[in-house]
């Protein structure tokens, strides 16, 4: 019974020091000339809003009510709020599209999330098949876009409201990335706040350690990216073909050794599309296999 209420009395103790920072952290952002509304939320200012903006898809996971939801509509105003974060002691998690199959983007109750959903800009430059992108797009917008510009094309996934900052830094994949690789390996810039406040420009050239850091570190959080730039690709000339069979399980030999002779002939031949594919062992004693056909060219076979 003592061990109990001595762990209620620190958990009391540490609720109180979570709301004293957060006050701290809303009377930071009042100084920088930043309004309250829209930008800053919790569940007691506005209830309904505050349980929009923290829908948890992923039933599997415990809900989270983060302290509270900073919604940020600009680079500088991330700046502000991370810089106001630091001053009151209150660690802050970035979300993109809240897709996160663990729940990494809504933090826990003493934390405040920096929700990217005001921030959804999509420029494309159709010249050179690139596009600037706020961390906020969902990948639905970012498809729609580049194909309405100029018929290009971009390696993301298939879900259409997955946010592009979690899938890019977490290394999402999709029916693209056999022919022209993961998300991340096309990001060519981004522009990420460090703990400091301050902006960097992050590229091959400039800033090329937090570069490769960035390219790689899942939800470590090493910085806040707010914007990428992505090169794009041709996707008018790209044709992508799904095929779906199953098959006893008494039949696996003969699977894997069809499986390994086509392997064989897609790497060997030029001509060939290329593969990804998923073997899976199904219900019933079935074995699922899936492959994604990626031609890339005008030419494509017949069958």
């Amino acid at each position: 019974m003592i061990i109990f209420q001595l762990l209620l009395l620190a958990s009391l103790s540490e609720q109180q020091k979570c709301g004293r920072s957060l006050n701290a952290f809303k009377d930071c952002i009042v100084r920088q000339g930043l309004p309250l509304d829209p930008i800053f939320l919790t569940k007691e200012s506005n209830p309904t809003l505050y349980a929009t903006v923290n829908h948890q898809w992923n039933l599997r996971l415990v809900q989270i009510d983060p302290l509270a939801y900073f919604l940020p509509t600009s680079t500088s105003v991330v700046q502000i709020g991370v810089k106001c974060a630091k001053d009151s002691n209150i660690r802050v998690v970035p979300k993109s599209g809240s897709h996160s199959f663990e729940g990494y983007s809504f933090g826990d109750s003493c934390k405040v999330v920096i929700d990217f959903r005001s921030m959804r800009r999509i420029e494309v430059n159709q010249r050179e098949k690139s596009a600037i992108i706020e961390a906020g797009a969902l990948s639905a917008d970012i498809y729609k876009e580049i194909w309405e510009v100029g018929f290009l094309g971009i390696p993301l996934g298939g879900c259409p409201s997955v946010g592009i900052g979690g899938f890019t830094l977490g290394g999402g994949t999709g029916s693209f990335a056999a022919a022209y690789g993961l998300s991340i390996d096309n990001v060519v810039e981004m522009t990420m706040v460090a703990a400091d406040g301050i902006a960097y420009q992050v590229n091959a050239e400039k800033n090329d350690d937090l570069f490769w850091a960035l390219r790689g570190v899942g939800a470590g959080y090493i910085g806040i990216v707010t914007e990428f730039k992505f090169k794009l690709f041709d996707a008018a000339n790209t044709k992508i073909t799904w095929l779906v069979n199953s098959y006893d399980v008494k039949q696996s030999a003969q699977i894997w050794e069809a499986y390994q002779e086509w392997i064989t002939w897609s790497n060997e031949d030029g001509n060939a599309p290329t593969t990804m594919s998923r073997i899976n062992f199904g219900r019933k004693s079935q074995i699922l296999i899936r492959l994604e056909f990626i031609k890339k060219g005008k030419n494509f076979p017949k069958n």
